[in-house]
């Protein structure tokens, strides 16, 4: 993921500032005015214990007055396909022309909030499989309310929710839930 951010940076002449940190551990020398947690990264955080700890270090990781915008998701739709593979995601890499699929198949416990997660990676070139991989992992779902109290329990105030990223989102009850909060 640093060596992707460092490659597109390149392009337009960027040079960032990468760490390589738990989220739960961060720990930097600086103190941000905008911390931005996107496509619902914080949710792979499946023990609640570990959700707060990074809660309270990006709040100390923000300067007075600063913002921390964090995307959430409730995985509704899976709850009706469970148990099922399915092709999640699929594509053409550029550099030899292989064709990558993603399956996906998961089980969610929805007294825990907590969906389990096994992805299924395939290659193709010239219509052959040639590499398959096979990986697991958990992520837990946060309801509105619940999470908006998480962020006021650690200190964060004036915290709103909005619906997406576009007008069309709003009716959207699948879109993803973007909170922000300011020290």
């Amino acid at each position: 993921m640093l060596a992707i951010c460092r490659t597109k940076a390149a392009h337009v002449a960027v040079t960032p500032t990468l760490y390589h940190q738990l989220m739960q551990d961060l720990d930097l020398a600086s103190r941000y005015r905008t911390v931005f947690i996107p496509t619902c990264s914080f949710q792979i955080l499946a023990e609640r214990d570990e959700a707060f700890a990074t809660l309270r270090r990006l709040y100390t990781h923000l300067a007075a007055g600063g913002e921390l915008l964090i995307t959430l998701m409730v995985p509704w739709r899976d709850f009706g396909v469970e148990r099922q593979w399915r092709v999640r995601r699929s594509g053409v890499r550029p550099s030899d022309g292989a064709t990558i699929l993603i399956h996906e198949a998961t089980v969610s416990d929805r007294l825990e909030q907590v969906q389990h997660i096994w992805m299924r990676h395939e290659v193709f070139q010239e219509g052959r499989r040639v590499q398959t991989q096979l990986r697991t992992h958990r992520l837990r779902w946060y309801h509105r309310h619940e999470f908006a109290m998480m962020l006021e329990s650690v200190g964060f105030r004036e915290v709103a929710v909005q619906c997406g990223y576009t007008d069309s989102d709003r009716a959207n009850p699948e879109a993803e839930l973007i909170f922000i909060a300011k020290r």
